[in-house]
């Protein structure tokens, strides 16, 4: 059994309250400094320039024609030149309400693999859209299963 801990279990392995009580704690004690923290990541969300990686990401989905679907709350993707094809709204959720009126069962079958980078589990966000029965209404019942492939 793996020692690793995931997102998606980590409530029932960690006492989740703990670190809650210490954040109230700490922003008793230093509203100032939370307060900079957190607009400082808003700041470095909005404002911050794209690296040679988000560069790299681009050129690689522009040069293979692919689609760059990311679920990073920061706009460093958009930033680096690539189109948005989804947002996180403002209860920090990504909003997939494009891609649930525009993704139908013939796209699925277009689609020839999925690459998913940093994701421990797929519970949420696009890969639990794309294997919902929502896109896959008009599909005539016919099964697809997404190929994870790190061959360029």
């Amino acid at each position: 059994m793996s020692r690793l801990r995931l997102l998606h279990n980590l409530s029932s392995d960690v006492d989740v309250s703990q670190y809650i009580i210490k954040f109230i704690r700490k922003i008793l004690v230093q509203p100032d400094k939370v307060i900079k923290t957190i607009s400082d990541f808003n700041e470095g969300c909005l404002y911050g320039k794209p690296t040679t990686a988000h560069y790299t990401v681009r050129n690689i989905v522009l040069l293979k024609n692919w689609q760059l679907l990311t679920e990073n709350p920061d706009l460093l993707h958009q930033s680096s030149g690539m189109e948005l094809l989804c947002y996180a709204n403002i209860a920090d959720k990504m909003d997939f309400s494009w891609l649930k009126e525009n993704m139908r069962g013939q796209y699925i079958k277009e689609v020839d693999f999925i690459i998913t980078a940093g994701l421990n589990s797929d519970e949420f966000g696009f890969l639990a859209l794309y294997k919902s029965t929502t896109l896959r209404e008009d599909n005539c019942n016919e099964s697809y299963t997404a190929k994870t492939s790190w061959k360029w």
